[in-house]
């Protein structure tokens, strides 16, 4: 027979048991609910509220790798570009949150965290923008030592990814022409106008492309931009014989190599400087008939403006002689005119501003030779049966008193008198 007392002691010890058990079941699971919000706690800002967080730097570092079209190569950002970096650190276990930080100014981080295992993920803005990120996975952080990481940054990606939506920059590269601005702030989608043609002194442009390659053109009208890039200016040569040229003028000689353009900094050769020009223009009208030089003062004997690092001996076997030295010439005529009080002369009307520009000149001997053999595609010119005689910056080189001057209907080339009234002007300007 059972005893009844028995079973029922054995009854009440088992349900203390059973509740024992589940008391401390529920202040375990409690403990470590409180941890885990402790961590959630964290994950909404700061990573410094744990008294049990260790420190660690973290090394920003170029990638080799990315597929946006920004260039790698604009990590590490400049220095000036630097002081507005913002970046965030994210600290993952398992695909989640644990808490993050965030820096500026400097690709060096130092932050907190407490010690454990964690993919590290570091996103760079700059000026709001999205510019760079880059993980770190399985990142062991520990207690009592030096915890420093280097992460490998890749561009920011465009598409409204973690690093968040982003505006878009277009940059033009003009490929050696004028500057264009680049167009900021773009939002995906958007199309541009086209921006004001750059110039460049030997090409003529042909658009914008979508590589350096120069493959595909970029047509305003329907391509919308969708990411950071850069549009590349296309040159085709710039100008033929008969062409205008960009000062209104007709270009008359073309030297596709280039040739020196000497300026007259100096009045000896060796010494002067000079630029590359490609292209000989002559300007649209005669001026004169005007004297080269000449000085009939009462008191004085006559007298000319002697230039003699002009004198320079023509010889029609040689036709690139002496191109590009009439600026040169003229610069140093006008210097030794206006120092001897003349005005009004072949050089300093030549030199005066047309089509707005300031670097016109008297043409050398080759150069006026070279506009004469072209006369046939210059307005105002006189071609055969007419004579005209033009002068020259290039002093006869065996005298003191006559000039190269030019016969634009037989072509001949003879010395003329400075004092002569009769001989006309046609300035012509190098680039």
């Amino acid at each position: 027979m059972v005893n009844k007392k028995t079973c029922f002691f054995s009854l009440f010890g088992s349900m203390i048991l059973i509740i024992t058990l589940l008391f401390v079941f529920t202040t375990c699971s409690g403990g470590g609910a409180g941890m885990s919000g402790g961590g959630g706690g964290s994950s909404k800002g700061s990573s410094s509220g744990s008294n049990n967080n260790v420190s660690l730097t973290i090394n920003l570092s170029n990638s080799s790798s990315g597929s946006n079209s920004r260039s790698v190569s604009q990590w590490p950002p400049s220095p000036a570009m630097e002081k507005d970096m913002e970046f965030k650190v994210i600290f993952s276990r398992n695909g989640r949150v644990h808490s993050t930080s965030s820096s500026k100014g400097s690709t060096t981080i130092s932050t907190t965290v407490a010690a454990g295992i964690y993919d590290i993920t570091v996103e760079a803005k700059y000026r709001d923008n999205p510019y760079g990120i880059g993980t770190a996975h399985n990142v062991e952080v520990k207690t009592g030592v030096k915890n420093e990481v280097e992460i490998w940054m890749h561009p920011a990606p465009d598409d409204g990814g973690s690093v968040g939506t982003g505006t878009f920059t277009v940059t033009f590269n003009s490929n050696g022409g004028s500057a264009v601005p680049p167009r900021t702030g773009l939002s995906s989608g958007s199309r541009i106008t086209a921006p004001a043609t750059p110039l460049k002194s030997n090409g003529t442009f042909g658009g914008w492309y979508k590589e350096a390659g120069l493959i595909n053109a970029w047509n305003f009208a329907t391509d919308t931009v969708t990411s950071n890039i850069t549009l590349f200016a296309k040159w085709n040569t710039a100008f033929n014989i008969g062409d205008r040229g960009p000062a209104g003028g007709i270009i008359f000689y073309v030297e596709p190599a280039g040739f020196n353009l000497y300026q007259g900094t100096n009045d000896n050769i060796a010494l002067d400087t000079y630029t590359t020009a490609y292209y000989l223009e002559a300007w649209t009208a005669n001026e004169g008939p005007l004297r080269w030089s000449w000085s009939n003062d009462p008191t004085t004997p006559e007298t000319y403006t002697n230039v003699l690092e002009t004198k320079q001996a023509y010889n029609p076997m040689d036709p690139t002689q002496w191109i590009g030295y009439g600026l040169r010439n003229t610069r140093l005529i006008v210097a030794a005119l206006n120092a001897n009080g003349e005005t009004g002369r072949a050089a300093q009307v030549a030199s005066t501003i047309k089509g707005g520009f300031n670097d016109w000149f008297l043409p050398s001997v080759n150069e006026l030779n070279a506009m004469c053999d072209a006369r046939n595609t210059i307005a105002g010119l006189p071609t055969p049966p007419s004579a005209e005689f033009y002068w020259s910056s290039s002093e006869v080189f065996s005298d003191d008193e006559n000039v190269w001057v030019q016969d634009f209907y037989g072509g001949s080339m003879v010395g003329y008198p400075k004092e002569s009234s009769h001989i006309r002007v046609r300035a012509i300007r190098a680039f």
